[in-house]
């Protein structure tokens, strides 16, 4: 009999030890600003949906769907915010997803809802603050 996990396109559960280790490293790479160590997180196929792109890039619907302009619009915000910072406050696991919160040296409260593929890397991301 087949696993239902092989059945279905989502990646097996996650356990609430690889959610909090993989928050932890997420802004880990996040606060040091190393761009290509935030980026390999990230599937080629990748969404971003955040109020961010919207005031970064002039986008109106805030979604970019291209990692290489993710990419760019992450440099211009460590450009910008020097300073930004973020701090962990929870963790929430799914089956596919995980929901970190965290506050950063702009805001009170973030969100990031962040979806997976097989291979563990993020396929969609949306932010809230």
């Amino acid at each position: 009999m087949k696993n239902v996990y092989e059945t279905i396109s989502i990646p097996t559960p996650m356990s609430d030890i690889w959610g909090q280790e993989f928050a932890n490293n997420w802004l880990v790479a996040w606060n040091s600003k190393d761009i290509e160590k935030i980026i390999e997180f990230y599937s080629d196929e990748i969404v971003l949906v955040s109020p961010a792109v919207k005031n970064v890039t002039g986008y109106q619907d805030g979604v970019i769907i291209k990692k290489s302009e993710i990419k760019d619009m992450w440099l211009k915000v460590f450009q910008q915010i020097p300073e930004l910072q973020y701090s962990l406050v929870a963790v929430a696991v799914g089956i596919d997803s995980l929901t970190i919160h965290y506050t950063s040296s702009l805001c009170d409260m973030v969100a990031d809802v962040l979806k997976f593929d097989r291979d563990w890397k993020i396929i969609k991301s949306c932010t809230y603050y």
